[in-house]
């Protein structure tokens, strides 16, 4: 099981800073404004806003790991500790074949749990660097699952730790849980490129692509929290059937990490 720190406190301490920076923004007095200036101050609120959900979205995802490592892992270890006390009593033969499944249901669990925590596990330990970080994400994805999964990278230059990072970190992880969730798929491809003043974040699977509702799958929870990331900080999200797979497409401005491609990335 993941023995993970617990950083609620330290994630809920910068959520406050959040919320006092917001309630300066909202109270502060405004000077007369013509048309255009009014919008800007409903664009810069309005950014806000979809921050503080997104930052809730990471402290209530922090938290359900945290209980299922806390409360549901020691149930399993519980249930598996009693199989095996069962087993050693004998007189079970003619139930061999019913222990070797519970022992198989209890292991799918096991790992169902340790994909899960760790696709979800708060992007804020985003502190080696996005490349480094994106890495070290398809490898543990691909020791989890048992999925050949890679990483390349085509930014010659460091994208830092900050917002627009943590974005792309959290994008590449919502994509790598559609794929175990929904793609039965093999093979997973993840790259980061500079193109035309973005950076994008490509993720692509050869599993078995869109479904035939397409407009569905678009609206799902997790595309939505995607989207909304992208959109806040300028940029977007596309997906794209392939014969087979997906490909999901992240971009966002390169000015958001505080460079211009022209210098070179």
């Amino acid at each position: 099981m993941l023995h993970e720190p617990d950083l609620r406190g330290s994630r809920q301490a910068s959520i406050n800073n959040d919320m006092q920076m917001g309630k300066r923004l909202f109270d502060q007095p405004s000077p007369p404004l013509d048309r255009a200036g009014y919008e800007r101050l409903a664009a810069d609120r309005q950014s806000w806003i979809l921050e503080g959900f997104l930052c809730g979205q990471d402290v209530e995802r922090s938290r359900l790991v945290q209980e299922l490592h806390d409360s549901t892992g020691q149930l399993i270890l519980a249930l598996r500790l009693s199989l095996g006390r069962i087993r050693l009593m004998g007189g079970v033969s003619e139930s061999e074949e019913f222990f070797c499944e519970s022992d198989l249901i209890v292991e799918q669990i096991e790992k169902e749990m340790r994909v899960f925590s760790f696709l979800h596990y708060p992007t804020q330990l985003l502190d080696q660097g996005l490349a480094i970080e994106l890495n070290n994400l398809a490898a543990g994805f691909g020791r989890r699952t048992g999925l050949d999964v890679t990483f390349e990278n085509h930014c010659h230059t460091d994208l830092g730790k900050g917002s627009a990072a943590a974005a792309l970190l959290r994008v590449a992880q919502e994509a790598l849980t559609n794929v175990h969730r929904h793609a039965h798929a093999t093979t997973v491809r993840i790259s980061l490129a500079p193109r035309k003043s973005k950076i994008k974040l490509c993720v692509i699977d050869d599993g078995k692509g869109l479904p035939d509702k397409a407009e569905h799958c678009r609206t799902g929870v997790g595309l939505r929290s995607m989207t909304q990331r992208m959109e806040s900080r300028g940029g977007s999200l596309t997906l794209e059937g392939l014969s087979p797979g997906t490909k999901v497409i992240a971009s966002i401005p390169a000015d958001c990490f505080g460079f211009d491609l022209a210098d070179g990335a």
